[in-house]
């Protein structure tokens, strides 16, 4: 009964015994120190570069946070099987709120 009303009034599909949780979070934890990474690392490469100057080195910040934000949809919709260019607009545009 329990699985029949998860399932039916929920709409919560009970989990597979095969699905690992630890695996499934050090993923996440991966990905979140991978592309979270993006911002401090383009910060740090192009700090020392001549003519960038501090006001110069915000937008270049943000575009390769922006390209990193996008790739990170474009992957998200290809283990989704969806659209890759349309999850990455829409992982953009909502990173961009």
């Amino acid at each position: 009964f329990l699985k029949h009303m998860m399932n039916l009034e929920l709409e919560m599909m009970v989990p597979d015994p095969d699905d690992d949780p630890w695996k499934k979070g050090a993923v996440t934890f991966l990905a979140f120190v991978a592309f979270g990474a993006v911002p401090l690392l383009s910060f740090i490469a192009f700090s020392n570069v001549e003519g960038i100057g501090q006001d110069g080195l915000f937008p270049v910040c943000c575009v390769f946070t922006a390209t990193a934000i996008f790739a990170l949809g474009a992957v998200k919709g290809r283990f989704a099987q969806s659209n890759m260019i349309v999850s990455g607009a829409h992982m953009l545009l909502n990173g961009s709120l």
